[in-house]
């Protein structure tokens, strides 16, 4: 990092990397996709321009990308070209990686310069190369193709960093075969991902003879966003879905919006011990009116059977596939006499 005053860092856990180059007086920005993630590095680190955008913008002396063994293949490729296209001539990027036999990361490092410096630990591999020329070839990761929704043609397009990246999710497509929503309803996608759910239920309205369906997708993942609102002008259905980039769930459950959804569906991740499926269950919650409907498709059904309690009422859980949907009401407000 020797005279670089200005460095964009990714990041696969708080910004460390970022964090420690703002303490060395370097002028650091954090790109990320996750508005969660974003607000967590935020806090981390303060000092740290921290940015939740779909693409890198500006220019930069240093580039960290910091990957590990798990991370999606795609959107480290992405992200190093990126970085590396953001680099002034004479730039510096450091890759790194928690595998001390990687040969992988050195060959995408391979693709940007001529030459790569490689420090091998017993714990990880950094590599580093000097931008000298632009890449040799700029590469698309992005993906568009069509699925099937009960006859209808849907229309996707999905982007590295994004959930099912390149396919349509079989728990989408499990939710799908399982769940009718009436003509006329007003739909929450919770993790709304590259749109499946959102996008084949609001082409399925254009059957209704009654008013339409309109879906609000949410998600926050920026590209996810980006997607779904990519996804519904494909599908000629922009008049009838709205996309948010946020994380906070609850926010549908304040001002106007609360209590005012018909349906929810929800196709959230197993990790962080659930975390997200709660917080997606308390948001249902409180953004359905009086008697709406939520659908979340799962594969440990027994956690919504333990888990969905008050303001609950008749849950029951249908086979669909390798999956489960399980459906929960929004119990009728009790008469306050």
């Amino acid at each position: 990092m020797s005279g670089a005053s200005t460095a964009v860092a990714t990041t696969a856990g708080r910004g460390q990397a970022a964090a420690w180059l703002a303490g060395e007086g370097v002028n650091a920005t954090l790109w990320c996709l996750d508005s969660h993630d974003a607000e967590l590095c935020q806090s981390f680190a303060p000092e740290v321009d921290v940015r939740c955008v779909a693409d890198l913008s500006g220019t930069f002396n240093l580039g960290v990308v910091p990957t590990t063994v798990r991370d999606e293949a795609e959107w480290t490729r992405d992200a190093l070209q990126q970085v590396f296209q953001s680099l002034d001539d004479g730039g510096t990027l450091i890759a790194s990686v928690d595998n001390p036999r990687d040969t992988w990361l050195h060959a995408q490092m391979s693709t940007l310069a001529d030459k790569v410096t490689a420090d091998r630990g017993p714990k990880a591999c950094v590599y580093e190369v000097v931008k000298r020329r632009p890449p040799r070839r700029v590469r698309s990761f992005d993906a568009a193709f069509d699925f099937r929704d009960r006859g209808n043609n849907v229309s996707l397009v999905t982007r590295p960093g994004v959930f099912s990246h390149r396919r349509v999710d079989a728990g989408a497509v499990a939710l799908l075969k399982a769940v009718e929503v009436p003509g006329g309803a007003s739909v929450l996608d919770l993790g709304c991902g590259p749109g499946s759910i959102a996008l084949a239920l609001a082409v399925r309205g254009r059957g209704f003879r009654e008013r339409s369906l309109r879906v609000t997708a949410v998600d926050s993942n920026v590209r996810a966003v980006q997607c779904t609102r990519v996804g519904s002008e494909r599908n000629a259905v922009n008049d009838r879905i709205d996309t948010v980039h946020d994380h906070r769930v609850e926010r549908f459950g304040e001002g106007d919006v609360g209590g005012t959804f018909d349906v929810v569906v929800a196709n959230p991740p197993y990790f962080s011990d659930f975390d997200i499926a709660r917080r997606f269950v308390a948001g249902a919650a409180a953004a359905l009116r009086p008697g709406g409907v939520m659908h979340v498709v799962t594969k440990r059904p027994r956690w919504y059977a333990e888990n969905f309690g008050e303001p609950w009422s008749d849950l029951s859980s249908t086979v669909s596939g390798n999956y489960v949907v399980v459906t929960a009401f929004r119990r009728e407000r009790e008469d306050p006499r």
